[in-house]
């Protein structure tokens, strides 16, 4: 059946169309910083979407043809487009489609041409975390809301337990929440292990409780944070609380996450 669906949507996909009406901004550092080591990367104009909206999609390549696939909640296709882009591109990707019909998190996928290492990221279509929050991509563990302000693009790596997202101009601080990454022996606290590229980055442990740890982090950049337990260590009850708790639905495209402050 995906292959049959898959055939329907190459017949149909938009190959390298341009859309006249939308300007395509400057990639974003850590786009080009993504695309030059694996060859594509991707930002999309907000995190979550009303239903029927336009999600605009834009990017930078090293390498060409660019292959955009979505998979719907469900990990079933729901859009698949091919293009020549060495270089900027921008697509627009219909809501209102076919295959849009479910509410949730939809993945995005970017790879371009032979070799390339695959870029992905988290649209919600319908929902999306509270204002004030970004979600974490967890991969198969799911996605997750973090209070967060200047940061986005944030992936948990759990079997490197490690949290990568990309903090702002001028810093960022993060609410970790201690069932999606912690840093501890014991009972005790452990620093979190801060780095941008090869280097430390500084950061400053501002508060910390049962169910949290807040940083700052004060440059900006992609910025790794490891730690010493991720969420498949804390049980099955822990993830349905934390699940509950970061439940709350806020249909909106004009958070905008996942859109870089460009001026």
């Amino acid at each position: 059946m995906r292959a049959y669906v898959l055939a329907a949507l190459l017949a149909g996909a938009a190959l390298g169309v341009a859309c006249p009406a939308h300007a395509q901004p400057e990639p974003p550092p850590h786009i080009m910083e993504a695309a030059e080591a694996g060859g594509v990367a991707v930002w999309i104009d907000g995190a979550y979407h009303d239903r029927g909206s336009a999600v605009m999609v834009y990017g930078y390549s090293t390498q060409d043809p660019v292959t955009i696939l979505v998979l719907n909640p469900d990990d079933n296709l729901a859009d698949v487009h091919q293009m020549d882009a060495a270089g900027p591109f921008l697509l627009e990707l219909d809501t209102a489609g076919p295959y849009w019909k479910m509410d949730g998190w939809y993945r995005l996928t970017a790879k371009a041409g032979p070799g390339s290492e695959p870029f992905s990221l988290v649209v919600g279509v319908g929902v999306g975390c509270a204002p004030g929050s970004i979600p974490v991509d967890a991969g198969d563990d799911g996605v997750h809301c973090m209070v967060s302000e200047g940061a986005s693009a944030a992936v948990l790596d759990t079997p490197a337990k490690t949290l990568r997202l990309y903090v702002h101009e001028g810093g960022a601080t993060l609410q970790i929440s201690r069932y999606l990454l912690d840093s501890r022996a014991g009972e005790g606290d452990l620093p979190f292990v801060v780095m941008r590229g090869d280097s430390p980055a500084s950061y400053e442990e501002m508060a910390a409780d049962a169910d949290s740890r807040t940083i700052a982090v004060e440059e900006g950049g992609i910025v790794s944070i490891s730690g010493t337990h991720v969420i498949p260590e804390f049980g099955a009850a822990m993830l349905v609380a934390a699940a509950a708790a970061g439940a709350g639905a806020y249909m909106s495209r004009h958070l905008g996450v996942f859109r870089t402050r460009l001026g």
